[in-house]
Order: structure tokens, then C-alpha cells, then sequence
């Protein structure tokens, strides 16, 4: 497929997106109400419409976003979302387009998050391509009349108007049980999600869509050498780092206690990349201690940023108005430092997914015979089953055993040793319906990249034998020999620091004889509290911070035991954080329940928020 311009996508790509084809005007108009809605909440984002046939493409991101759509030679558009790194330009783009239709093996010239939407000239061909992931998850549901597809769950929603009525077994037992969805699932039935790493495409009403399967894992480095792999892992993570980092010539980087945003860190230092680091919560935490050690080690400019006790108050309804029901309720402590942050004008270099790639969730996935679902259940759950049925009843089965199917489809549906399945599962589960809120959260407030998360380094990862990846055994190797200073601070990863040196024994030896209120100045370390931030935020907020469990109950009562419902309530206004997952999940599927009248309540706070912006 020719081009018939050069026009350079850029580097900072549109971050979201709905698409119309065929809808009823009010239908429409819906659509774009509620893309509205969200989009008050970021008045710094430009939009773009473009009508090709009877297709509207409504596009919006940072940049002048008319100049991310790609005009191909036969009259067709193509457009980039997300943050991807590599040749995206419009000849790149037409290469790709020419070749994947005949063969699906081949791979773009980018990498990264990404989807890449295709508009024939005529309007009545959708094609999106994702990621190996699926990070940017998409909605779409065809309707009697038309067609639509979003990025903003609210906005297929809102659209179609759909009730509490059209939910889905599989959908309503995997946000109890898992948090977010599998597969194709969504909380309603005529609702669905692009599946990660396809080839997904609408013409004339006809939808299908084609599992790439762009990993493919193998037992190639399982005969290699241990210096051989450590050398060729830190060359695999530096490439992709710098292709990164060499986006902007200054970053603001969340900083944590744990491995992936150091490393970014540390590879920007290198790189003599501008970093202002950030670190989120109270002084005492172990993340504020571990991060402002690593930053100072580095020499590179550091400061905290305190949440407060207010934000599930503050962003819970501005939250539910972007995610809907997507996902948990979840993410709301990172809002004050981005609304604190963004008049720095720099984008976000996050470790989103620095550590799945590393192999850290593979011993727990992979141990044991049970299920595709209990593997993932026993290392992330919402409910478990027993108190799926406790909530439930009676009818709790047919929800496990929906979700139960999609999550063993899934992993049947991927290739290689259990192991390698098991983590593909992951991250096309957890990882896409989950974690991929984090880069989205960056995207909308200031751009982001994401270093640590590449097909390259997949790829790699899914090459290693499973005895490297436990625990990060490889990376941890890696960090132990190319960056010693850095495997001598403690984390929030494990229990010692990768590197124990003879000074750090003796102070932990001496912190431990002492009470916590005694170990002060060096030895604080030793006494850093746990997050407990939600709990706080629960006790000091009451019902508001819990927005609209309460609201909702008699709806859900309709749908759940409210008793053990109410359990849980209890034992979070107590500043329990072992139930925040309970709630969390109960919070989504009560959002769905509320009536119209009920969420006007959002629009108050939106124009407070957007007059602050």
C-alpha cells in the first residue's frame, strides 16, 4: 500500500478515540455528549473530526491531532493512538498495511503500546491493530443501526444506552472475582473488547478478528550461558530504553521503591537525560525512603508529593466518568500528583509492566494444577469464590463458570510450555484489563512512555527457561553487575537489597534490638510503614470516599446478599485495607446501577476541576 505524502506521525500520538459508522443522529449525539463529559476534565487535549462516508472519527491527544492521521495514496486513513516508539511514519504505516494482510507474522517498525486504526476511503472498512498486550483497551458493539467503537468505555455505553438489564454473567463473576475482563467479555452482553494482539475488522456490518500471536515463545536461550544471557539481556534493555528516553530531553519520572523506575533512572542518568523525580505519600512510607536514596545516589533532582486523605473523596466520580465500567475502582491516589505535576509540561517515563516482563509473577502463576482462572486467582483476587458464593447465592455458579470458560479459552488459545501460557494469560488479562490504566492516567494528563514494556523484551523474556524468571533471577543479575550502587539500596521488591553490603547488615542488626519508634536518622529505614493510604482516605471520607456503594443499595441488593456487602463496609470504615478489593469491585458494578438522576452529581465537580485546569 503507497503513500502520497511524508507526513511524520510525530512523537506524541493521539491518546483516545471513538469511531461512528452508520448511528442514528440521536445515538450520535449520545456518543459525543459523553465523550464531552470526560474530556472536560482535560481542557489542554485538542480534538479532531473527520467524516469519511458515513464513518466519524472523533480523535483527541496533546498535539495538533490532524497531523496524526495518515492520508494513503488510495485515499484511505490511517492514525496511531498511545506511545509508540520507532519508524511511524506514514510510509512505515503503508508498509505495514501492504504486508500484514497477507501476512500475519509480519511486524510493524514500531514498538510499544500502540493501536493503529485503518479507515478505507469509503468509510466502510475498520481495521485496529494492537499491541501484544492490548494497552489501550477498545469497546465496540454493533448496534441495529451502526456501529461503535471507542477507547472510553463510557462513551459505548452512554451511547447505547445499556442497563443493568444487558449485563453479562461472565462479565458481572470476572469483576468480582478478577477486577477486570477476560477476553472478549465486558460487563454487558452486547458490549465487546478488542482481544490483545489482534487483527480486528468491521465491514459492512461483518466483524472478525484474528489473534496474532506476535510472542512466540520458545526454548531458544534455554542452552545459553549465564554471562552469555545477563550481557544480552542488559544490551535487549538498554536498546529499548534509549529508544525511549531519546523521545524528550527531560522526563518526569513517579519514582518508587521497587526496580523498574529505577532502572529508568539509572539508564537516563547514563544517557545525561533531564529527570525530575517524583515520589507519591507520606515521608514515612518505604517507597518516599527508597526512592529519595536512589535519586540522591543518582544525583538527579528529587521531591515528594503528598496524596492527602481526601482523593477517593475528591476523584472517585471524575474517575467513573473516564473509566466506567472498565475496570475496578482504582488508581484515584495517583491523581493529586498528576493534577500537582502537569504544569511541569513533561511527559512520563513509567515502569509500566517493567516487572511482569521480568518474569516476577511467574512462579506464582505457574505453581500448581488447577485452572487457568485459579492460577490467576491465587495470585490476584477481588472475591474469592467461596465469597463469590457467600455474596451471591444460589446463582454465584454460572457467574465462576462464565468467567471460569473465558479465562481457559484464553490460555488454550496461546502457545508454548505452561509456563509461557500461563504468562501470556497474565498479561492478557491482568495486564490489559488492569494495569494498562496506569499509561492511559499519564497519557491524558502530560504524554507518556513507557521504557520498560517492548515486544523486543517479550520476546526475549518468553526465550528464557522458567528457573531465570522466578523471582527476576536474571534481571536481578543483570542490576547486581551493571548498576552496583544501585543493587546496594533496599526496595520496596524484596526483603534485602540485591546487593548486601557489610554496612547495611550491621544497621539492620542494630535497628532490629531496637523498638520502631527508636530507629531514627540511618536507621528509619527499618521503620517504614506499609500503604495503608486507602484505609486512611476510607476513615477520614465516611460514605463519600466509598461514592456510590451507598447510593446504590437497594439496587444492589436486588443483585447481591447487602449483609455480606455490608461486612465489608464495616470493616473499611474501620481503616481495614485487607477488604479495599472487595469494595472496589462491589464500587464498579454499583456506578452501573446508579440512575441518570444520580450521576448529575458528577457535573459539579467537573466544572470545578476543569476551572482549575
Amino acid at each position: 500500500m503507497s503513500v502520497s505524502s511524508s507526513i511524520q506521525l510525530g512523537k506524541r500520538q493521539a491518546v483516545g478515540f471513538f469511531l461512528a459508522d452508520g448511528l442514528p443522529e440521536d445515538v450520535f449525539e449520545r456518543a459525543l455528549k459523553s465523550k464531552k463529559t470526560t474530556l472536560s476534565y482535560f481542557p489542554w487535549l485538542k480534538n479532531y473530526s473527520l467524516k469519511i462516508g458515513d464513518t466519524r472519527l472523533e480523535l483527541w491527544g496533546h498535539c495538533q491531532v490532524k497531523k496524526t492521521i495518515a492520508q494513503l495514496e488510495d485515499g484511505s486513513y490511517a492514525v496511531l493512538v498511545g506511545s509508540p516508539t520507532g519508524d511511524t511514519s506514514s510510509q512505515a504505516i503503508g508498509k505495514f498495511l501492504g504486508n500484514i494482510q497477507n501476512n500475519l507474522n509480519f511486524l510493524p517498525s514500531w514498538d510499544g503500546r500502540y493501536l493503529l486504526i485503518y479507515i478505507s476511503s469509503d468509510g466502510k472498512t475498520i481495521q485496529i491493530y494492537n499491541d501484544f498486550m492490548g494497552c489501550l483497551p477498545v469497546y465496540h458493539s454493533q448496534l441495529e443501526k451502526g456501529l461503535i467503537i471507542s477507547s472510553l468505555e463510557p462513551v459505548v455505553v452512554d451511547a447505547c444506552g445499556f442497563g443493568s438489564d444487558d449485563f453479562a454473567d461472565a462479565g458481572v463473576g470476572s469483576m468480582l472475582l478478577n477486577g477486570h475482563f477476560v477476553n472478549e467479555v465486558t460487563l454487558y452482553k452486547k458490549m465487546k473488547l478488542l482481544k490483545p494482539d489482534s487483527f480486528s475488522s468491521w465491514t459492512q456490518g461483518n466483524f472478525k478478528s484474528i489473534s496474532l500471536h506476535t510472542i512466540k515463545p520458545s526454548t531458544k536461550r534455554w542452552s545459553s550461558g549465564w554471562d552469555e544471557l545477563c550481557d544480552a539481556y542488559y544490551t535487549l534493555t538498554k536498546e529499548v530504553m534509549v529508544e525511549h528516553l531519546s523521545m524528550s530531553q527531560s522526563w518526569a519520572l513517579p519514582l518508587s521503591g521497587g526496580i523498574d523506575s529505577r532502572l529508568i533512572a539509572a539508564f537516563g542518568s547514563e544517557m545525561e537525560i533531564e529527570l525530575d523525580a517524583f515520589t507519591y505519600g507520606p515521608k514515612d512510607w518505604e517507597e518516599s525512603i527508597y526512592a529519595k536514596k536512589v535519586a540522591k545516589s543518582l544525583g538527579i533532582p528529587w521531591r515528594r508529593i503528598d496524596f492527602g486523605l481526601d482523593y477517593l473523596s475528591d476523584y472517585t466520580q471524575m474517575w467513573a466518568q473516564w473509566f466506567g465500567s472498565g475496570m475496578h475502582f482504582h488508581g484515584m491516589y495517583q491523581l493529586p500528583y498528576l493534577e500537582k505535576t502537569k504544569g511541569l509540561r513533561k511527559p512520563i517515563a513509567t515502569g509500566f509492566m517493567g516487572d511482569v516482563l521480568a518474569g516476577c509473577q511467574v512462579k506464582s502463576l505457574a505453581t500448581g494444577d488447577g485452572t487457568a482462572q485459579d492460577n490467576m486467582l491465587q495470585t490476584f483476587a477481588m472475591w474469592d469464590k467461596p465469597g463469590v458464593m457467600s455474596l451471591m447465592g444460589e446463582h454465584a455458579k454460572k457467574y465462576i463458570d462464565a468467567v471460569e470458560h473465558e479465562m481457559q479459552q484464553l490460555y488454550d488459545g496461546l502457545e508454548g510450555e505452561h509456563f509461557q501460557k500461563i504468562w501470556q494469560t497474565f498479561i492478557q488479562s491482568h495486564g490489559a484489563g488492569f494495569t494498562s490504566y496506569q499509561p492511559i492516567m499519564y497519557d491524558y494528563y502530560q504524554g507518556v512512555s513507557t521504557p520498560c514494556f517492548s515486544r523486543k523484551l517479550a520476546q526475549f523474556t518468553m526465550e528464557l527457561p522458567r528457573v531465570l524468571l522466578e523471582d527476576r533471577q536474571l534481571q536481578v543479575e543483570m542490576i547486581k553487575r551493571y548498576f552496583p550502587d544501585m543493587a546496594k539500596i533496599p526496595g520496596t521488591y524484596a526483603s534485602f537489597p540485591y546487593q548486601q553490603t557489610g554496612k547495611y547488615l550491621m544497621k539492620r542488626s542494630l535497628a532490629l534490638k531496637l523498638g520502631k519508634s527508636l530507629r531514627l536518622g540511618p536507621l528509619k529505614e527499618f521503620a517504614a510503614k506499609a500503604n495503608n493510604a486507602d484505609g486512611h482516605c476510607v476513615l477520614r471520607g465516611g460514605e463519600s470516599a466509598l461514592w456510590p456503594i451507598y447510593q446504590c443499595k437497594e439496587a444492589l441488593s436486588n443483585y447481591f446478599n447487602w449483609k455480606e456487602i455490608e461486612k465489608v463496609l464495616t470493616k473499611a470504615m474501620q481503616g481495614d485495607q485487607k477488604v479495599t478489593s472487595q469494595y472496589r469491585a462491589i464500587q464498579t458494578i454499583a456506578y452501573r446501577l446508579l440512575d441518570k438522576k444520580s450521576k448529575h452529581v458528577l457535573s459539579t465537580q467537573r466544572e470545578l476541576l476543569a476551572h482549575a485546569g
